[in-house]
């Protein structure tokens, strides 16, 4: 045994380990006995452990098992950095042939953490009954993609595909924060860590411009790479769908800032946001835009939209020019052609599949193998990709009955949450009113997109249901469920 490698990682567990003590001695009572007993247990195993693996494998077990007590202790630490890190989507980690994003690995930890610890409050002390939202409706659609799996070539690779992504994203992005958001103060502390996330996010899209060709090539809000990754992605849409959402949580945080300057300055971020989106030059982002920023509008009382009227109508003087280039973008430039061809080809290659396998599809993560076996795509666009917008994806892959339990889920949602609005008094309408826009603006976007299954797309939708929860005092909106 190499002696040095194992006394630097010893010595990086304990340090965190003394940080996990004193937290454990200001957390709740119910839960130190439990975090102190299981921490003593996997201290002992990982002191044998460290004795076979790497360094740089100890190193990272140890990493996930405080965190795991960090986030037992405190959940909501947990969903705090699960929101920081939702747009990176492309830092990974790789196990055992597996590939897991930052993203996902903090999501999965705070699911088991937070499972153990309600298990636990379950057995031994009094507790308030966690709340699935809309669970019988999305587990009708789960079992749609698992017998879908039964038609797909390999029922293991589907069967997995359906719990890797559709089951974790309910389990970590739905069901951990509507249950860990119960207060207004978890509920901005949420919000201000999107606006965190989304302000680094738009500041690297900016930065992206002073990188480029202003001359001889087209010009657009791009990802930039930072330590040799695109840690969001390297496609300017993953830039549009972030923060197509945070323009209206950005609205919405500025309810919580009292002083004029501060909401000023919320304001101006939200603009930013919105410019950054529209400089992606992304069509899904102007559609999404346009539909949020229309529904805002109407919804605000008349002597809002008179009051807003001119700056209204100077950002429309100010998108002229840029929707000529838009055009431009659109019809000159190949890069507008193509995507609209390629996504057209697309539509066609869901459609077959599904006529082929109308009842239950082609299988849950077939739609690319589908599109690899398509020899014209294969020979206009090189390397299959997975669909562009969700509604063809799950008509492929899971076939009618995918399609309808999808929509029953969604609309069942939606009508809780509308429901839950009309109760509200208008000063809580205001801070639930954006929240809700930015949810649906994400969802819009995976009309376009291929985020469908991922934390950013579904955690906002989570949020917008604790919102209304809470600014509406009760529980309401998970009644029934």
């Amino acid at each position: 045994m190499n002696i040095n490698p194992f006394f630097f990682t010893f010595s990086r567990f304990f340090g965190l380990v003394i940080y996990m003590k004193q937290a454990i001695e200001s957390s709740e009572k119910q839960v130190r006995g439990l975090a102190l007993g299981l921490m003593a247990l996997v201290f002992i195993g990982l002191i044998i452990v460290f004795s076979f693996v790497s360094t740089y494998a100890a190193i990272f077990l140890a990493s996930i098992v405080c965190a795991f007590f960090i986030f037992l202790i405190y959940p909501r630490f947990g969903l705090y950095l699960t929101i920081l890190a939702l747009p990176v989507i492309n830092w990974n980690f790789y196990i055992r042939g597996l590939v897991i994003p930052l993203v996902d690995v903090l999501a999965g930890i705070n699911f088991f953490a937070f499972s153990a610890r309600s298990l636990y409050l379950k057995l031994f002390t009094k507790t308030e009954p966690l709340q699935f939202p809309q669970f019988a409706l999305f587990l009708a659609f789960t079992l749609s993609a698992i017998i879908s799996a039964f038609f797909a070539p390999s029922f293991a690779t589907s069967f997995w595909y359906t719990i890797r992504w559709i089951v974790f994203l309910y389990a970590a992005f739905i069901f951990v924060p509507v249950n860990v958001i119960k207060s207004k103060q978890t509920l901005r502390n949420s919000l201000i860590c999107f606006f965190v996330s989304a302000t680094l996010v738009a500041f690297m899209g900016i930065i992206s411009l002073f990188f480029q060709d202003w001359q001889n090539t087209f010009v657009r809000i791009v990802p930039v790479q930072v330590f040799g990754i695109f840690p969001i992605g390297d496609n300017q849409n993953l830039i549009a769908e972030f923060l197509v959402i945070a323009v209206f949580f950005a609205f919405a945080l500025r309810e919580w800032i009292k002083s004029s300057l501060g909401r000023k300055l919320i304001t101006v971020m939200g603009i930013l946001f919105a410019l950054v989106a529209i400089g992606t030059f992304s069509r899904a982002a102007w559609i999404t835009l346009l539909f949020q920023g229309s529904l805002y509008v109407v919804a605000q009382s008349k002597a809002f939209r008179q009051r807003f009227i001119i700056p209204l109508l100077l950002g429309l003087v100010i998108m002229i020019p840029l929707g000529f280039y838009m055009f431009e973008i659109q019809s000159a430039f190949s890069i507008g052609v193509s995507s609209t061809e390629n996504r057209w080809l697309m539509t066609q290659i869901a459609g077959r599949a599904w006529l082929d396998s109308p009842l239950f599809g082609k299988g849950s993560g077939e739609f690319i193998n589908l599109v690899a076996d398509d020899i014209r795509f294969r020979a206009q666009y090189g390397d299959p990709l997975d669909s562009h917008g969700l509604w063809q994806k799950i008509l492929a892959e899971n076939g009618l009955a995918g399609i309808l339990t999808f929509a029953m889920f969604l609309s069942a949602l939606s009508v809780s949450v509308w429901r839950s609005m009309r109760r509200l008094s208008q000063s809580a309408k205001n801070m639930a009113l954006p929240i809700i826009l930015g949810a649906a603006g994400g969802l819009l976007f995976q009309f376009f997109n291929t985020s469908y299954y991922k934390g950013k797309v579904w955690v906002p939708i989570a949020l917008a249901l604790a919102a209304v929860a809470i600014l509406e005092n009760k529980n309401g909106i998970f009644k029934k469920n």
